[in-house]
């Protein structure tokens, strides 16, 4: 009879009849149930071959109690058993068996691999949901793809996991109908239709492959679930399998699509060794499910000629292939297994070879499938392997990286939210056993989900999104050309067309040999229009206009460098404002004057800048001032003193010119001064009237009444108090930012012989810090931001010390504060750390007080310290790895000054740890069960794994293991440790283990001679005896041994102790 896969769907736990003639066949299956039916030795077909699983013969109904897997984490008892029937990985072994044309692929894990599973692999306890039904067969359910055929490629985990697993999984969840695919093509073949429903192993296969020798050879069932769970799995129809290539990445389709398709979770099993196990298996079968196996091909040639393997004649030493268990039948028989000729009960298993015979023997009735005793499955398979769907996912965040780079095996990949060093949450991208081929990365992007990120933060708005990349590799290094973070809060489309898009500015990083670099960026998620060009980011205004006002009276020694080369920082303004797309018609450039008696940069003019000599990184023409609504030209002497009129002319040239969505940036570097609480910006040329904050104001209203927003900049220390005057109000639509200090100073001046990769240095601060403040940050928070994307400025070429001064800040939004000073030095451990609020120029009023806090890689940030009163703080660096400092100060009147210290403290390598353990007993036997131990430490941090070699093959990563040895002889026990810094240090100690004891003779002895008993005792004679054991072949003593003692006791009076 045809088999009609069409004709009844599973619909949550009930039956829909979708046609009259269907409701006919169930009843007349439901009489026929009550007739055995079997699958006889001889090949006689059995009930599969002649009625759905999903409807048994018997009529019965699945039972619709509710499905629930309870698991606990692996303990390591069963790791050890797992480890045993899997296997470690040995280099140089071929794991991609070829049974006559057909590849296997099943590889066993690395001892790293065991590590993870150690930690991360769940075990099942009990299945519970009602009562399995007689059988099932879930291939015969419209969601199951057609009998595969893997090649050669040894990628039949990725068959059992993907192809198979992972595809039934979504079309059940989606419900797909694939009854009408079909596999075309045999050994090269490939399905017929609807391949986008069909999932892709070469996905999972090219990531996590084990190569050497220039091919392919197997994955480990943890990487192909856990990839599917982390990453997810593309579709066939974008990431075609192809058994001739293994070493292509997915493109950029591709990865889109696999956050689609992702696990609940991953590697999963259950043991199966009892009746109940066997019940487990076939509830979880018979709820929709299917089961991943391992198995020797090498015996699909023992099948019978029902294709059934027994523990008769299915008896490996090892596994070599993957497959999958789609049902089961308790009626299938009467087989002959450990000589009862009326054995009933198998699962059936789908292989991904085709349909058959199979080359090497297998699958007579040439439909691709088989069948396993269940008795066979508890003594032979021992355990199943699965995961679970992740059900109705929507992911909502995905990274998309690019790295240029020949040999991506090299690179370990992190992506992380927070601060990369203290950050709120990671996720690795490529943490398997095996890499895949040694091959360059593609050249599309690369895109991965981190969804799970959200319930890290409270909010996605203004998170700092990272990538990390660590290089392992030789001198080979490579570049990342693209971090961007993609956010869809309503419906992800694998297209890219995403709500919110923020593209790192970093890029591109080169790679470094045995070190961390990153790509990071900042993520708006509302009122904000996606970023695509990171040269483009930043406000949308019509206009943006510029005014840049330089006056320097200092002489300028290339030799030694001053931060007042005030020309020299107006040209680098200009050359950052062109940089980010501010034209010259809109560059009001006006230089005073720098009183060196050479002239400089003056307008109407094509004098060469000769401000630097052979240290100028500026070198080349002036800008070409002087379009068509540039203001009149204005050129000085360097004697006149400066009317600070023709600067208010200036002002109110800018504010009849501009308009409503207008954004100004006016750059006045000149010096300043404060006397009684009025703060004035001054000319440097003596006898230059100053302008004060009340006139400064009054020009400022005239502008900001015309336009969006002024941003004002002012090179000197008392601009920080420009908000605090209390003779003028604060003005809501003028951010004000002193430019003072060596962060900004980065950003209009850099000396390229220190970074000669950096033309224009103002790209690492001006460009994040709009960023931040076009995404609602306020004025402190983007400044902080734009300073830890700054390089600091190497103000002396002749030494290491490079000075940081932070300027204040003000804002109408956030708190004043500033920064000062602190030498920074590549120093060591016991290094004295000076901080010192009075050197930066603190304004402060009154009294002070410093508070700061210290962050080490091993413990954190450390709780708030504070100094003594009007003190600067000095304290010693101790420990190894990477410090940080935050500080501030506080004066009388609540101004504060703060110091976020993001530079690298190097201090002595970290101290590794000490091994040592200790065991008991100190003689033990093969009867004796060891009690190790652990004694070790660690000085300047804590021990965080402990792996065991006991010699015999076995190990343990338990921190106080206890292990039984089966043979005399002489072992060496190997305990190494690892730190919360990576390092390492291991012990070996032998440990003799002596045969059991056996006893020769026991001899009897008495306490002392009077205690010699009579021949007839009378009452209230004590006496004590002695039992010695001897070994004939044994020297010296025995040790202490449990002793029995039977006596008799013939007296009615007699009492006996045989303590």
């Amino acid at each position: 009879m045809e088999k009609n896969r069409n004709a009844v769907m599973w619909y949550s736990g009930k039956w829909k009849v979708v046609a009259l003639s269907v409701l006919l066949i169930a009843a007349i299956f439901m009489m026929l149930g009550q007739i055995p039916v079997a699958a006889s030795e001889s090949g006689d077909a059995g009930p599969f071959d002649e009625c759905d699983a999903s409807e048994p013969v018997d009529g019965s109904m699945k039972d619709t109690t509710d499905f629930t897997i309870s698991k606990h984490k692996i303990t390591p008892e069963e790791l050890m058993r797992l480890k045993e029937k899997m296997g470690t990985y040995e280099e140089g072994k071929e794991y991609n068996v070829m049974i006559g044309n057909h590849g296997t692929g099943l590889a066993p894990p690395t001892e790293e691999g065991w590590q993870w599973t150690a930690e991360n692999l769940y075990v099942v306890d009990d299945i519970s949901g009602g009562t399995p039904r007689a059988s099932t067969d879930n291939s015969q359910d419209i969601w199951f793809p057609p009998i595969g055929n893997q090649d050669g490629e040894g990628s039949c985990v990725c068959f059992a996991v993907g192809y198979y697993t992972k595809t039934y999984q979504e079309a059940k969840e989606h419900n797909w109908d694939l009854s009408d695919v079909n596999w075309v093509g045999g050994y090269y073949g490939y399905p017929d239709k609807k391949q986008d429903k069909i999932m892709s192993p070469d996905f999972i296969y090219h990531q996590i492959l084990h190569w050497y020798g220039g091919g392919d050879h197997g994955s480990t069932y943890s990487d192909a679930m856990n990839l599917i769970h982390q990453i997810g799995c593309s579709s066939w129809q974008t990431m075609p399998y192809d058994p001739t290539d293994s070493t292509s990445w997915p493109s950029e389709a591709a990865w889109r699509e696999a956050p689609l398709y992702r696990g609940e979770t991953g590697y999963n099993i259950q043991w199966v060794s009892t009746d109940a196990d066997i019940n487990n298996l076939k509830l979880f079968l018979d709820n929709d499910n299917l089961a991943v196996i391992s198995v020797n091909a090498s015996w699909y040639g023992a099948m019978t000629s029902t294709d059934l393997w027994t523990i008769d004649n299915y008896n490996p030493t090892g596994t070599n292939h993957a497959n999958t268990i789609v049902g089961y039948d308790d009626n299938f028989g009467p087989y002959t297994e450990g000589g009862n000729p009326n054995t009933y009960g198998a699962f059936k298993v789908a292989n991904s070879w085709g349909l058959g015979p199979w080359g090497g023997g297998g699958d007579n009735n040439g439909d691709g499938f088989y069948w396993i005793s269940y008795e066979a499955m508890k003594q032979r398979i021992e355990y199943y392997m699965f995961m679970d769907d992740k059900i109705g996912y929507d992911p909502e965040l995905v990274a998309t990286f690019e790295i240029s780079h020949n040999y991506r095996t090299q690179c370990d990949i992190t992506l992380g939210i927070g601060n990369k060093t203290s950050s709120n949450a990671t996720k690795a991208f490529n943490n398997w056993n095996y890499r895949g081929a040694p091959a360059p990365f593609p050249s599309n992007p690369i895109v991965f989900d981190i969804t799970e990120f959200n319930t890290s933060v409270p909010t996605l708005n203004h998170q700092n999104f990272f990538l990390r990349v660590y290089d392992g590799g030789n001198t080979t290094t490579g570049v990342i050309t693209n971090f961007t973070v993609e956010y869809y809060p309503t419906t992800y489309n694998v297209s890219g067309n995403a709500d919110r898009v923020s593209v790192s500015d970093d890029p591109p990083v080169i790679t470094l040999p045995d070190a961390y670099v990153y790509a990071e960026t900042m993520l708006r998620t509302v009122n904000e229009t996606p970023v695509t060009d990171k040269h483009k980011v930043g406000p949308v205004y019509s206009d943006r206009w510029a005014l840049i006002c330089v006056s320097a009276n200092d002489f300028f020694d290339p030799l030694n460098p001053e931060m007042d080369a005030f020309p020299a920082q107006g040209l680098q303004a200009y050359y950052s404002l062109k940089a980010h797309g501010y034209q010259d018609d809109h560059i009001i450039f006006m230089l005073w004057h720098d009183d060196d008696g050479d002239p400089d940069v003056v307008f109407g003019t094509d004098t060469y800048i000769t401000i630097y000599g052979s240290h100028n990184d500026l070198t080349g023409p002036p800008p070409q001032i002087g379009g068509p609504n540039q203001p009149p030209q204005i050129d000085f002497d360097h004697t006149t003193p400066i009317d600070k009129n023709l600067l208010k002319q200036q002002f109110q040239w800018l504010a009849a010119n501009v308009g409503p969505d207008d954004d100004v940036l006016i750059y006045l570097v000149n010096h300043g001064s404060k006397s009684g609480g009025e703060v004035y910006f001054n000319f440097e040329m003596p006898g230059s009237p100053s302008v004060n904050g009340t006139e400064m104001r009054t020009w400022l209203s005239w502008i900001t009444a015309n336009c969006s927003r002024v941003t004002f900049l002012s090179d000197f220390c008392h601009s920080g108090d420009f908000n605090k005057d209390v003779n003028t109000p604060a003005m809501s639509n003028v951010v004000f930012v002193s430019a003072a200090g060596d962060c900004n100073l980065a950003w209009y001046w850099m000396d390229k012989t220190i970074w000669p990769q950096v033309p224009y240095a103002g790209s690492w601060f001006f460009h994040p810090f709009w960023e931040r403040i076009n995404g609602g940050w306020s004025i402190d928070q983007s400044y902080d931001f734009g300073c830890n994307h700054t390089p600091k400025a190497h103000l002396n070429n002749f030494t290491t010390v490079r000075e940081i001064q932070d300027p204040w800040i003000n804002d109408t939004i956030g708190d004043a504060a500033t920064y000062s000073p602190v030498d920074e030095e590549w120093v060591t451990s016991g290094t004295v750390i000076h901080l010192n609020a009075t050197d930066g120029g603190l304004c402060a009023v009154g009294s002070y007080i410093i508070y700061y806090r210290i962050w080490n890689e091993s413990h954190g940030w450390s709780d708030w310290m504070q100094g003594e009163m009007n003190e600067n703080v000095n304290f010693t660096l101790t420990g190894g790895g990477t410090h940080y400092i935050e500080w501030y100060a506080v004066d009388d009147l609540g101004n504060t000054e703060t110091l976020h210290n993001e530079t690298d403290y190097i201090p002595v390598a970290n101290q590794p740890p000490v091994a040592n353990f200790s065991y008991l007993p100190l003689h033990p036997t093969v009867a004796d069960t060891i009690h190790f131990t652990d004694l070790s430490s660690d000085s300047d941090g804590t021990i965080v794994n402990w792996t065991w070699n006991f010699g015999d093959g076995n190990t343990s990563y338990l921190q106080n293991p206890t292990h039984q040895y089966t043979m005399a002889g002489t072992y060496n026990v190997t305990l190494t440790v690892r730190d919360d810094d990576n390092a390492t240090d291991n012990i070996t100690q032998p440990i003799t283990v002596a045969a059991a004891l056996t006893v020769d003779y026991v001899c009897i002895t008495f306490g002392t001679e009077n205690e010699i008993p009579p021949g007839n005792m009378s009452t209230g004679f004590t006496f004590t005896m002695y039992a010695t054991a001897f070994n004939t072949s044994t020297k010296g003593s025995l040790g202490p041994i449990p002793v029995n003692w039977s006596i008799a006791n013939y007296g009615s009076n007699a009492s006996i102790n045989t303590s």
